[in-house]
């Protein structure tokens, strides 16, 4: 594609006409894409390098003749971009140098238009259907770079910014007004106040590399259907992170229309640095310490006192009367003097036989499930349990990690009753404890922003450090270490009636 700009007459040298050639500026927090701004933001101070090489942007064409007449040739330029987010606002700048410019007016080196960028969000796309946020940009007439790669005096970008993440594939679209000055002397073409636009896909299938495509261009209000004045390119790219907190991005573009800016060929390479999505270090609660059972003691059986047995009565003694004078009497039988009443002895109760309990056999244990390879994820109390760990090498996860990630990631997309849950990050000790603080957030921050690319809700995790200070077993020794050194999936809130009993 080549970019025209015609004369309806010839004239002996091409005019000095101030416009920008320069269509593509690197977004400072873009989360996916190389061209297209989305709602996020980096957290704190950020930075980056985006060395770029443009091929005939701008050509003249006269009518009469034919003759081209490259006004930007080649251009490398590098801008140095830096920002800082506070809450929900970003504050960026761009100072966009070129080392090296050719044009019809010559060659060299030279500085363009340094730009000041602000960013709003509106609406976090984690918890609103779709992510929404404003931008402005201010270009200040800064440039001295010997061809036309600026807008030749103050320029502004007003844009509405709104991106939707499905899945591993964010969605992101800019549509905004650009205030330029006016450019006189051509006569078939019309450069002021303009459309801006600019769409994106990025496809991220983990934290570590994405692919991207974007289409931009603009279009001035006054002159819509003219294609001189409304140029548009496209731009296929990548990036890899080669680090937690370093990210290298490459991109291809090539005009799609005829307009002002559109290259005849772009390359762009970049490095970004941002400090890592930190999960927040949370000291453990103190726990209050157990006291060991008092023992229960049974006390001794009281022995039934027996009722007193009653006594018993003697027998009454017969009194003896003193003999009487012998009388010759007739004989008379012989009487026995009467038996005494006895008193029949009290019948006693017998002694109270001991009732013993029958001996009730224990319940049985509940079987207690496991993870298996069949069904690597289960749910053990609060915790999902894994058939194996997450491993890591350093804060990056390995692949056997990712393996069980995307295990979790389809049990947690089934059971969508599991509404919030804290991942934690736990070390094994051994080092400094800053550090270990440090490494467990971050890996934590990691399986977390794994779970979200494979279009889980962000809203339903909370990532959390704890360093060595939760250790399932007391040990230094490597195998102690080896069982520390993990990641616990901790569920904090089920859906109203679902959670098991």
């Amino acid at each position: 594609m080549l970019l025209l700009i015609s004369l309806v007459h010839a004239a002996d040298s091409v005019p000095d006409v101030a416009v920008d050639g320069q269509l593509y500026r690197p977004p400072l927090d873009a989360e996916a894409t190389l061209w297209a701004d989305d709602s996020s933001l980096r957290p704190g101070f950020s930075g980056g390098l985006s060395l770029g090489w443009v091929h005939e942007p701008v050509v003249w064409v006269w009518e009469d003749t034919g003759e081209r007449v490259p006004l930007v040739g080649d251009a490398v330029g590098l801008d140095l971009l830096a920002s800082y987010t506070f809450w929900r606002i970003r504050a960026g700048v761009d100072v966009p140098v070129y080392p090296f410019a050719t044009g019809s007016a010559g060659s060299g080196a030279g500085l363009g238009d340094i730009a000041l960028d602000v960013k709003g969000v509106l609406l976090d796309r984690a918890k609103a259907p779709l992510g929404l946020a404003v931008s402005f940009r201010a270009d200040l007439p800064t440039a001295i770079a010997p061809v036309p790669l600026a807008a030749g005096g103050f320029a502004y970008e007003a844009a509405l910014i709104a991106d939707k993440k499905l899945g591993p594939v964010l969605l992101a679209a800019n549509i905004g007004t650009r205030g330029v000055p006016a450019v006189e002397g051509v006569e078939n073409i019309e450069i002021g106040p303009q459309l801006a636009w600019r769409v994106g896909a990025g496809f991220a299938p983990g934290s570590t590399w994405g692919a991207s495509l974007d289409v931009a261009g603009y279009a001035t209000w006054s002159d819509l259907g003219n294609a001189a004045g409304s140029p548009a390119e496209a731009m296929v790219g990548g990036w890899y992170k080669v680090g937690p907190s370093t990210r290298l991005s490459l991109g291809l573009g090539h005009a799609i229309s005829s307009g002002i800016g559109a290259s005849n060929g772009r390359a762009v390479a970049g490095v970004s640095w941002s400090p890592e999505a930190k999960a927040a270090v949370v000291a453990p609660k103190p726990v209050a310490k157990a006291e060991p059972p008092k023992p229960v003691v049974t006390p001794a059986p009281v022995a039934k006192a027996e009722p007193p047995k009653p006594a018993v009565a003697p027998a009454p003694v017969a009194k003896t009367e003193p003999p009487k004078p012998a009388v010759a009497p007739a004989p008379v039988a012989k009487t026995e003097p009467p038996k005494p009443a006895v008193t029949p002895a009290p019948v006693i109760a017998p002694a109270p036989v001991a009732t013993v309990a029958p001996v009730v056999p224990p319940p049985p244990k509940p079987v207690v499930a496991v993870p298996t390879a069949g069904n690597p994820v289960i749910v053990s109390g609060t915790r999902l349990v894994l058939y194996q760990r997450v491993a890591f090498d350093g804060v990056s996860l390995r692949p056997e990690g990712k393996a069980q990630l995307d295990a979790i990631a389809k049990y947690l997309e089934t059971h969508r009753e599991i509404e919030s849950m804290r991942i934690e990050g736990h070390t094994g000790g051994g080092g400094d404890a800053s550090d270990e603080l440090g490494l467990a957030g971050s890996r934590a921050g990691a399986v977390l922003e794994y779970l979200i690319a494979k279009g889980l809700d962000r809203s339903r995790f909370f990532a959390a450090g704890y360093g060595s200070m939760r250790p399932l077993v007391q040990g230094t020794d490597d195998a102690s270490r080896a069982v520390n050194d993990r990641i616990e999936f901790v569920i904090t809130r089920w859906a109203e009636g679902s959670e098991p009993r």
